[in-house]
């Protein structure tokens, strides 16, 4: 941090959290980012009795919120019979709010890596998936867009009202009243 005389200062909050590690959500208010991932995976909570389903090409995707995802062809419009079934990527109780990134430094927007997936053809390493979370208004939950970047490396992209709440609103503003501690760096 640097002061308006232009001093660099390292400071932390009475919680042992540091400024570095903060995001400016408005003039007056830094919040630490694991807290704000956190109010977000919360957020997300009344997903986890849902399954969303998308079809794209020859493929139908089902995303089961902290489950799996699946990647499947339906055998023919008259059978609800699937083949080619393939997990994309499984959540493992293991992980947590530590795998989970905001993306570009933005509280409405989450990212979740997860593998586990069925191993894929030739490699034989199990496949993975990049989740991300995007804030939108213009409906309720949706899988909105399907990649496979690279061989059997996925990109999901979910739009969700449920993380365009203003995250300044379900801060615990006694965070801002923390004690700041803070030592003048030498040059």
């Amino acid at each position: 941090m640097r002061s308006q005389d232009g001093v660099e200062y390292s400071c932390t909050f009475s919680n042992g959290s540091t400024v570095d590690n903060s995001l400016e959500i408005s003039k007056d208010i830094k919040i630490d980012t694991q807290t704000i991932v956190q109010r977000r995976l919360e957020s997300l909570e009344p997903l986890k009795s849902r399954c969303l389903q998308a079809t794209e090409g020859w493929w139908s995707y089902e995303y089961c919120h902290l489950k799996y995802i699946r990647q499947y062809r339906k055998a023919s419009r008259s059978t609800a019979k699937t083949e080619g079934n393939y997990f994309l990527g499984k959540y493992t109780n293991s992980q947590n709010v530590v795998d989970t990134t905001l993306i570009e430094g933005s509280p409405n927007h989450l990212s979740q890596r997860w593998g586990g997936g069925t191993p894929c053809d030739g490699t034989k390493k199990p496949r993975t998936v990049e989740i991300q979370f995007h804030c939108s208004m213009q409906s309720l939950e949706k899988i909105r867009i399907i990649k496979e970047p690279a061989k059997c490396e996925y990109l999901v992209v979910i739009t969700t009202p449920k993380l365009c709440q203003d995250i300044t609103n379900e801060v615990d503003r006694s965070k801002e009243h923390s004690q700041i501690q803070c030592k003048k760096l030498l040059a």
